[in-house]
């Protein structure tokens, strides 16, 4: 139990402090807004590929743990050779090579260690409840220590990720399904209709949350709005501390409520901080609108991560949580960066927020009108089967 809580505090500290990728590629790399935004697109290009095969291994392997632990040292290995040319080709290429391995790195994390969970009896909510408060303590030391021009960024991620492999070496194994049963193809994990209409509307909460990763550092610190990177390690980390309550309870709502409504609300409260975050433009303000967080994005993330562990074939275990990786670190994130450093470019970034905060509540009309037919499934609050 406790190896699980460390693990996901070391891995969220490291993800604290990658965040700040696009300031050194602005600082330390002299990249332009644009080129920033198409450096972050091309990684997410090898997420496409390299999450389906790494699920595949992972589910036709002994055990589940052994292909995390490698696409965990990768990743280590990998983010080193980032700050070695500030080419923008080379950049583009090295943050290629880093996504071979990160893209799997989190949704390998969550096959193995939700199965551990669900056999054991553990709140899974609950364990990775501590991860959000060594994420926020993290990302601010970072901004308020670390030089965004300097590649301490990059140490740091590496360090925190290694160490990350000591409590994850130390869990129980988990196997594959499929290394001691029939191979199943890949398309009968797409048989499962609530888990399809998941995805669907996951991909568009992704679509908008790529945006945000890349370039509200960039918004935040920029002349119009003013704020500093110190300030932003302050605001990231509240917004990650607002987590902390919502891994408490989520586990416990989820099961009273079912999964549908929980999504429900959780896009309209995420619809609601787009808004705000593109309406505003003071520091303090966007500070604690940032906080929506923790009910918003959360809970869309933990619902999305259940689902999978609890519902999904067995086959299908590393391979459901890793094709959600393909969603989130993918195909989205290809169209957030690319696309967003384009719009930004041409509207600025709070028009671009706005649009997404309308986008999302459009989303949200369209899956309130879905919701009684995704209960016919079967999903119903404290059902043992569907969505």
């Amino acid at each position: 139990m406790t190896e699980i809580s460390v693990y996901y505090m070391l891995l969220y500290s490291a993800s604290s402090i990658y965040i700040y990728l696009p300031k050194y590629l602005q600082q330390g790399a002299h990249l332009t807004v644009e080129q920033n935004g198409a450096a972050q697109a091309i990684g997410p290009l090898v997420a496409l590929v390299m999450p389906f095969i790494w699920g595949q291994i992972a589910d036709k392997s002994q055990s589940r743990n052994a292909v995390w632990a490698t696409v965990l040292a990768g990743t280590a290995a990998a983010v080193f050779f980032i700050p070695l040319s500030h080419r923008f080709v080379y950049i583009a290429c090295v943050l290629a090579c880093v996504s071979i391995f990160q893209t799997s790195v989190m949704p390998l994390s969550d096959s193995v260690c939700t199965e551990i969970c669900t056999q054991k009896k553990w709140d899974f909510g609950k364990l990775r409840s501590f991860a959000p408060l060594s994420y926020a303590a993290c990302t601010f030391l970072a901004g308020a220590v670390l030089r965004m021009d300097k590649p301490d960024i990059f140490i740091a991620y590496a360090l925190l990720a290694l160490a990350a492999l000591i409590p994850a070496l130390r869990l129980p194994k988990v196997p594959g399904y499929q290394s001691f049963k029939p191979k199943a193809p890949f398309y009968k994990l797409f048989t499962n209709k609530p888990l399809v209409i998941l995805f669907i509307f996951t991909f568009c909460v992704y679509l908008t949350s790529s945006y945000y990763y890349s370039f509200f550092l960039l918004y935040f610190t920029s002349p119009g709005v003013g704020g500093s990177t110190a300030a932003f390690g302050i605001c990231n980390a509240l917004a990650s501390l607002a987590e902390f309550p919502t891994m408490i309870y989520i586990d416990r709502v989820v099961r009273r409520v079912g999964v549908p409504k929980v999504f429900l609300c959780a896009l309209i409260v995420l619809a609601v901080r787009w808004v705000l975050l593109g309406s505003v433009s003071n520091p303090a303000a966007l500070i604690l609108i940032n906080m929506l967080h923790g009910c918003s994005f959360a809970c869309i993330s933990y619902c999305v991560i259940t689902y999978i562990n609890e519902y999904v074939q067995l086959e299908f275990k590393a391979s459901g949580q890793t094709f959600n990786g393909v969603i989130c670190l993918g195909v989205t994130k290809i169209i957030g960066s690319a696309g967003g450093g384009y719009l930004t470019g041409r509207f600025g970034y709070q028009a671009v927020f706005v649009a997404m905060g309308i986008f999302i509540a459009c989303v949200a009309v369209i899956y309130a009108l879905l919701v009684p037919r995704i209960e016919r499934y079967g999903v119903k609050p404290g059902a043992e089967r569907g969505l």
